[in-house]
Order: C-alpha cells, then structure tokens, then sequence
C-alpha cells in the first residue's frame, strides 16, 4: 500500500545518511609548500606566525595562522584554513632551530572534522632581522606527513 510504500522510502532515507555519517576516516599522505614569517618577541618568549601561506594536498591554497611560545621549548597552536573555509588545527614542538617542527593534528571544520595525523615541517632561505627585541624570520617551508579524515 502507499503507507508501505511511504515507510520503506523513510526507512532508506534514514540507513543512507546513518552510512554517511558512520563513513570511515581514511589516512591519507600530507604534503605542503609555502612561505611566511615568524615574529618572535624576546620580552616575553612568545612567537606568532605573519602571512604564513603556501598550498597543500586536501587543501588546497592555504594560510596558517599560528602562535605560542619559544621559551622553554618552541610550542604552540594554530590551523591550516583552506581557501574555501574548512580548517585543520593543529599542535607544534620542535626540539631547536635546527630540527623539524613537528606538528599533530588535532581536529578541524568542514571535511575535516574530526581530523588527526601528523606533519614535519622544516624551513629554509631563511632572512633573519632584528626590530627592537623582536625577530622577524622570513623563510619558504616545506612538509610532509599523513592526515586521517
């Protein structure tokens, strides 16, 4: 009967969006290019990241905004937002200058919500320059790791 009818169309409807909402993450390989700076401020130990740029796999054209502090340890928080909106945040350490940047993520917006993975990123062509006791780093980075989403 059209009842029945009715009934079973509810009931697929309702198994086709229960699949896509229990869709499993599948880790992917993570790559990323670009430029930027880095300002850190040596009154009081903290660094943000300045027109950090560049283009990544799953992204696209992306910018990362980004801060935290340098003293006693580099660490910090910040996101990858990709030009459409959707953001992957993550969270950075790194050992020294002269090591990569470490970088777990952490979540996000959009298709990767609920991301996780990780990425090293190491930077070179770096411009250093004293402006009072701030330093501003400009340098190009690139990286790589896997990003589950």
């Amino acid at each position: 009967t059209e009842r029945n009818t009715l009934l079973v169309l509810a009931l697929c409807t309702l198994l086709v969006s229960m699949i896509g909402i229990a869709k499993d993450q599948v880790e992917r390989p993570f790559k990323l290019h670009g430029y930027g700076t880095a300002i850190l401020n040596f009154d009081n130990g903290t660094w943000t990241f300045a027109d950090k740029s560049g283009e990544a796999t799953h992204l696209g054209l992306f910018t990362m905004p980004g801060a935290g502090t340098f003293i006693p340890s580099f660490t910090g928080t910040g996101s990858l937002l990709a030009a459409n909106g959707d953001e992957v945040f993550w969270y950075v350490e790194q050992a020294g200058p002269e090591y990569p940047a470490f970088f777990t993520i952490t979540g996000g917006t959009g298709r990767f919500e609920g991301a996780s993975g990780s990425f090293a990123i190491m930077t070179a062509d770096e411009i250093a320059a004293w402006d009072g006791n701030l330093l501003i780093v400009t340098h190009s980075l690139s990286g790589v790791g896997t990003i589950t989403y």
